[in-house]
């Protein structure tokens, strides 16, 4: 009987001691799947590490769901094979943004993710440059034929980097480091093109 209760005893100190549920881990916004996401001081310009962010789009076209997701996921990346980022941002008062969301589609992206560079395009703004909605996002595909990840931006997390009357906005971020490799504001794809050659060797 005495063994009884010191069992009894001991089940509620391991209980009072225990703030958490069994099999539960405390959530970490910080952690990905493989380790945790680079951190600060973190910065807008080359060289810098960008802070984490979140957005919500599809990420393969309007045939796959709507979901939030953030660059953890991407940093999560350089363990499947992906070196580097395109982070662009575009606007539907952007005349430049349109003539890149037809480049990204039928030549960037088919030709350099597979070589080991992500893709993200972030829709800020609509025609009278208002904050871009789900409904935005989804039309910005659906014009374009897009099957890479498109989002929208509801923090304003992408106009720290740049003045969005300058649209557009393309940054390549090394997935290693989550740094900004580079930053260019304003319509040179080329520019953008260029620098991948470079530092995929070719």
């Amino acid at each position: 009987m005495r063994a009884c209760w010191i069992v009894v005893v001991l089940l509620a100190i391991a209980s009072a001691c225990s703030s958490e549920p069994l099999g539960k881990t405390p959530p970490d916004s910080g952690t990905t799947a493989s380790g945790a996401y680079p951190a600060g001081p973190y910065g807008t310009e080359v060289g810098k590490v960008v802070e984490n962010g979140a957005f919500r789009g599809h990420k393969g076209g309007l045939a796959t769901p709507r979901e939030t997701f953030d660059l953890a996921s991407y940093y999560a990346m350089r363990n499947e094979g992906k070196r580097y980022m395109v982070l662009n941002v575009a606007a539907f008062w952007c005349s430049p943004c349109k003539e890149e969301a037809k480049e990204m589609q039928s030549r960037i992206v088919p030709n350099y993710g597979p070589k080991g560079v992500a893709f993200l395009t972030i829709v800020l703004e609509d025609a009278a440059r208002k904050p871009a909605t789900d409904a935005n996002v989804d039309l910005w595909i659906q014009t374009y034929g897009l099957t890479y990840p498109v989002a929208n931006d509801d923090d304003g997390y992408v106009t720290q980097f740049f003045d969005k009357s300058a649209m557009p906005l393309n940054m390549i971020i090394d997935l290693q480091t989550m740094k900004i490799v580079t930053k260019v504001v304003g319509a040179d794809l080329p520019r953008i093109t260029g620098d991948l050659d470079r530092l995929l060797g070719g």
